[in-house]
């Protein structure tokens, strides 16, 4: 499975039309759901620290634009380290 393979199919699976989700959110599935924590672990590149792989990530979110959109709100969430930090928002078409 592709990092937008399972990108896609946790938006597809877990949100619906209407829903309004977080990065933080997918990049919490991918890491920690045994589905997809294979696909998560192989693509992080040596010259990405985590920071910016989850940035990598976030971008791949917004590929997706014919079933999501960006929400011109930013969201402070935990991220994986339990960090509160800024995200982006999505709405699914």
């Amino acid at each position: 499975m592709t990092l937008q393979e399972a990108i896609w199919e946790i938006i597809s699976r877990n949100f619906k039309p209407g829903d309004i989700f977080d990065s933080h959110s997918v990049i919490f599935l991918l890491s920690r759901n045994e589905k997809y924590v294979e696909t998560y672990m192989k693509n992080i590149s040596p010259e990405m620290n985590i920071k910016q792989y989850h940035a990598h990530i976030a971008k791949n979110i917004s590929l997706f634009d014919d079933c999501v959109e960006a929400v011109d709100e930013k969201i402070i969430t935990p991220n994986i380290f339990g960090e509160l930090s800024k995200n982006q928002l999505w709405k699914r078409k």
